[in-house]
């Protein structure tokens, strides 16, 4: 049996805060702005094989009972292949949408109230993109970012969620918020170096 290799697309920030393991904020991407490589084709290989859509699942601590699960189209009526820039605005405002049903919908209910989205927890303004990948071809996941109060310290406590992501705190950006500390999350996903087979 053939193992396959993990794949990835990359939402790396322009400038002083592209580090590794920074991220790029989630209203950069709805503002179609601070992105490396906007305008490259994604996909193509995929494309050319007849895939004209990929399942993109969300998923976020303390909401795994929550799932949000997307197909996301990768050719234009024109013909053209999605962008990254196009990609990521697309999965921003997926992420928009599930923020908001968190703000107002009372099923929206986190199991861990430390990575509640909404009034006193994560935002729009806290949430970072890292990159898109997927083990199996069949769903891709986010990787997301946060910036979280510097004096909770209840991140470092195992996620009570089975099966939840594991936090990773060894990337803290040398410009941080004075009051942030900076949380990488990774969806069980490795840091790749360089995107892969996109």
């Amino acid at each position: 049996m053939t193992l396959k290799r993990k794949r990835f697309v990359r939402f790396e920030p322009i400038g002083k805060n592209n580090q590794k393991g920074y991220g790029l904020p989630l209203s950069d991407l709805l503002a179609r702005r601070g992105l490396v490589d906007p305008s490259k084709p994604i996909f193509e290989s995929d494309v050319s094989n007849g895939k004209t859509t990929v399942t993109v699942s969300l998923q976020w601590p303390g909401y795994a009972h929550l799932p949000w699960i997307v197909d996301i189209g990768l050719v234009h009526p024109s013909g053209n292949l999605l962008t990254r820039e196009e990609l990521g605005h697309a999965l921003a405002l997926q992420v928009t949408e599930f923020i908001e049903k968190c703000e107002t919908h009372e099923a929206f209910v986190p199991t861990d109230e430390f990575w509640r989205i909404g009034p006193g927890g994560f935002n729009m303004d806290t949430i970072r993109f890292w990159n898109l990948w997927t083990a199996d071809e069949e769903v891709w996941y986010l990787s997301f970012h946060a910036l979280a109060p510097i004096m909770d310290l209840s991140f470092l406590e195992p996620s009570k969620d089975e099966g939840a992501p594991q936090n990773d705190t060894t990337h803290i950006p040398s410009d941080s918020e004075d009051v942030a500390r900076f949380i990488a999350w990774f969806t069980h996903c490795d840091d790749p170096e360089t995107e892969d087979g996109v």
